[in-house]
């Protein structure tokens, strides 16, 4: 009686549960009744809940099939392979049990503690897909559980039983540790989530570590800050100086992010961690530690100077002696030369950190006898310092403006900020003139040490002995020469640098350096020509800069694109073909650069060359990219040299190649104009109309559609219908159905008298023809061409056709026909057709 009752109440949601979920119903209502009366029967017994399901299950048997109680057992209790996940061992960690899950007699709804339940199961089970599955969704074990559970029970379940797991299960953990902020009580209790990620972050897996730095960097933000300044700081204290490696690996990566928001007292001995970690004894330490050196800076200079304008310390002078004064802060209180001089030592500490400790590292990183990985970051850590240096000249300005604007001091002008001495004038003389002065004067101390001791190192690595060096080296020029550009002197030893790049033995280096010189060419700085004879600046050298420019100025310079211009023409006859496609590729973009006359003397001629290069990638690209070079020297000095190639690439036997050509016909039509195209191009456009290829063919039909929208629909009329009515009577069905398609593509495209006069009949026509496909593509066209020709052309002459072909014997045609109705009778009621 009571089985009956509870099937009643359980009535609607049997109605809409399949014959599986019913017969696992039944199951748990057995099982609970069966159970009930054995815990009647002995209470002492509480604590064999795995006797009373194998009893429930016995007596199960009586009333199912076999099939059902084997997926009620799989249910209860998973069985285990003969390699099971690590974890599956462990029945009741911290009380974390499937078991200790009540189980929710509502079967209309699955419950969250029943989702948890099965959670916990992939996460025991045998199969790694579900282990997987199951970490990826920690967020919804740790909903269900509740943030107490979740502190108390599934963190050190995770931290005791997973750490043996396969690598992608571990990986999917470490990622969904960041999502647990919210389950674990918020903020105030994300420092839970700490211990195990420190774990993680020391596994060996780089995958592992990387999830877990990503997971890290998100709890981080999220922690409070003395929350951040105590338990985070620790523990990647303990990371940098852990034994194993791998932990050291996830503390440069983590300190250099972090980093901004630890006290000064932290980022002084995190930056102690990281210079020890750059000199680490295993190379894979100091190769990661290099990919992170310039992030650091960076942060370093932006903290420290953000500090200073945040706390508005003023700057009387850079280095000089003190002078008392008395400023109000935001809390209205007095500073005066005590604080003042502070600000002078984070000032100085701050060009220490950079001078005494970053460049250090750097020359270190980039030296010969470190490993090929950790040289490689050399050009991304040139292009930082050249970063870093300008945000430090933009502070220190910044904050020199500032305290002459509150402060009614006196400087001296005419010196450099660095070494201002006592002497000085009354602020009223400081004009923005003399404002400017100090900003050369940083520029230029900025850029002799950037000569001095970063560009070597630049220039070292073109002749380094390892291919992938040069290769970054090549692959990042643009953004060297940028970071170096404002510097005087720097381009005459950068730009003969880059050519040897251009000249490199491995190809794949002069690919590299290839693609970028487009852009090394826009630098707007000028050189020496390549007939004078330059040197680097070292430290130390008697030789300065400035010497060097004197004696240069007397020689006549010329802009980083007019020297690089002559390096083209030698490069046409590469012997690599990657090469010479690179080149095609941006050989173009010098053009609006260089100008009509040097263009014309200097560029025009390597182009000629690569479009009669045998190979045909390199011909397609220069056809690619020749709007650039079309609109400084025009269509006329190209016209007759683009013939023959691109008739050949019309033709070649590659059909991407013929793709990639029709693709740009419409671009070389709007360049070289009408009567070029009528003359040498339209019957390359027809002839892809029976090309074998059923892509090209259907390119071409959207080609005809493009040319049609550049030249006009008389156009059209003249030079195109009537070849697409001669093709529509082809043998070949499939040169019909390509005419059937670039009719109705120019239909939409046309003006609707010239649509419904000239294109609309032939369409109409072809209605009869004796190949369905052919059929069914005219409805389909006609419900694109219809609406252009107008709603009388559709009333007298579209619409019979359509009945006519919704009666035709192939199901296909009547349904394309059918649904062209449709659209086009809601048009007739809606649109004016």
């Amino acid at each position: 009686n009571e089985f009956k009752k509870r099937m009643n109440e359980f009535g609607d949601a049997n109605s809409v549960m399949g014959e599986e979920t019913k017969s696992n119903v039944i199951m748990q209502m057995h099982m609970e009744n069966n159970s009930n009366k054995t815990m009647e029967k002995d209470n002492e017994k509480n604590n064999s809940t795995h006797n009373q399901g194998d009893k429930a299950v016995d007596i199960n048997c009586q009333i199912t099939t076999s099939d059902v109680l084997k997926r009620e057992e799989k249910v209860l209790e998973p069985k285990l392979s003969s390699s099971p996940p690590p974890w599956s061992s462990v029945s009741n960690i911290n009380g974390l049990n499937n078991n200790n899950i009540p189980q929710s007699t509502d079967v209309s709804i699955k419950s969250e503690e029943e989702e948890a339940k099965r959670l916990i199961d992939m996460l025991r089970g045998e199969d790694v897909s579900d282990r997987i599955a199951a970490a990826n969704q920690l967020d919804n074990l740790a909903s269900a559980l509740g943030e107490q559970r979740t502190r108390e029970e599934l963190l050190p379940f995770i931290m005791d039983g997973s750490l043996d797991d396969e690598d992608e299960v571990l990986a999917a953990i470490a990622l969904s540790l960041g999502k647990l902020i919210p389950h674990v009580g918020g903020p105030s209790q994300a420092v839970s989530l700490l211990p195990p990620l420190e774990i993680f972050l020391s596994i060996e897996e780089s995958t592992v570590r990387q999830n877990a730095s990503q997971s890290a960097t998100r709890i981080s933000s999220a922690l409070p800050i003395h929350t951040y300044h105590s338990q985070y700081s620790q523990m990647l204290g303990r990371l940098a100086t852990k034994e194993w490696y791998t932990s050291r690996l996830s503390a440069c990566t983590l300190i250099a992010c972090g980093f901004a928001r630890f006290s000064s007292t932290q980022q002084d001995e995190h930056l102690v961690h990281f210079t020890n970690l750059c000199r680490d004894d295993t190379p894979m330490v100091r190769r990661v530690a290099s990919q992170q050196l310039g992030i650091l800076l960076r942060s370093v200079v932006r903290c420290r100077s953000d500090d200073c304008v945040k706390k508005k310390k003023i700057i009387k002078s850079f280095g000089g002696d003190e002078v008392g004064m008395e400023l109000e802060d935001d809390s209205n209180k007095k500073v005066g030369k005590n604080e003042d001089s502070q600000n002078q030592d984070d000032v100085g500490k701050d060009e220490g950190l950079l001078w005494n400790m970053f460049l250090p590292l750097y020359e270190e990183l980039a030296g010969g006898d470190q490993p090929d990985s950790v040289r490689l970051q050399t050009t991304d850590n040139c292009i930082a310092f050249g970063l870093a240096l300008s945000d430090l000249q933009k502070s220190i300005v910044s904050k020199f403006c500032q305290a002459h604007a509150q402060n009614n001091e006196d400087v001296k002008l005419g010196e450099h900020p660095m070494n201002i001495d006592t002497k000085r004038l009354p602020v009223s003389n400081v004009t923005e003139s003399s404002f400017e002065t100090i900003k050369k004067d940083l520029s230029k101390e900025a850029g002799g040490i950037l000569m001095k001791r970063i560009l070597p190192l630049i220039i070292n690595t073109i002749d380094d002995r390892s291919w992938r060096v040069r290769w970054t080296a090549a692959s990042k020029f643009a953004d060297v020469v940028k970071a170096f550009a404002k510097i005087d002197g720097a381009m005459d030893l950068l730009i003969p640098a880059y050519e040897k790049l251009l000249q490199d033995p491995e190809a794949e280096v002069r690919t590299a350096a290839t693609l970028n010189l487009a852009h090394v060419a826009k630098c707007e700085a000028t050189v020496l020509p390549p007939s004078a004879i330059t040197r680097p600046v070292f430290e130390n050298d008697s030789c300065t800069s400035e010497n060097i420019q004197k004696k240069n100025n007397v020689q006549m310079r010329i802009t980083v694109a007019e020297r690089l211009v002559k390096r083209v023409t030698p490069m046409t006859d590469d012997d690599n073909e990657n090469v010479r496609s690179a080149l095609a590729m941006i050989a173009t973009e010098l053009a609006p650069i260089l100008g009509k006359e040097p263009t014309i003397t200097h560029l025009l001629p390597p182009v000629l060359l690569l479009l009669r290069d045998e190979k045909s990638e390199v011909r397609l690209n220069i056809i690619s990219s020749l709007g650039a070079l079309n609109k400084v020297v025009g269509v006329d000095l190209l016209s007759q040299s683009l013939r023959h190639p691109i008739q050949d690439l019309a033709k070649d036997g590659k059909w991407r190649i013929r793709l990639a050509i029709i693709q740009n016909i419409p671009l070389l039509a709007k360049q070289l104009g009408k009567d070029f195209f009528n003359e040498e191009l339209k019957s390359l456009c027809m002839n892809w109309l029976g090309d074998d290829i059923s892509t090209i063919r259907q390119a071409g039909a959207t080609n005809l559609k493009e040319l049609t929208e550049i030249f006009g629909s008389e156009w059209a009329i003249v030079y195109l219908i009537p070849s697409l009515s001669d093709l529509r009577k082809n043998q070949s069905y499939l040169r019909r159905l390509t005419a059937v398609q670039a009719l109705c593509l120019m239909g939409e495209v046309m003006q609707p008298d010239f649509a419904r006069i000239e294109v609309l009949p032939i369409i109409l026509e072809m209605a009869y023809d004796v190949v369905p496909n052919i059929r069914f593509n005219v409805s389909k066209g006609l419900q694109k061409v219809a609406p252009v020709c107008g709603k009388v052309a559709y009333s007298a002459q579209i619409r019979p056709i359509l009945r006519m072909l919704l009666d035709d014997t192939d199901r296909d045609v009547r349904f394309y026909t059918r649904k062209c109705m449709e659209v086009l009778d809601e048009y007739e009621g809606h649109v004016a057709l």
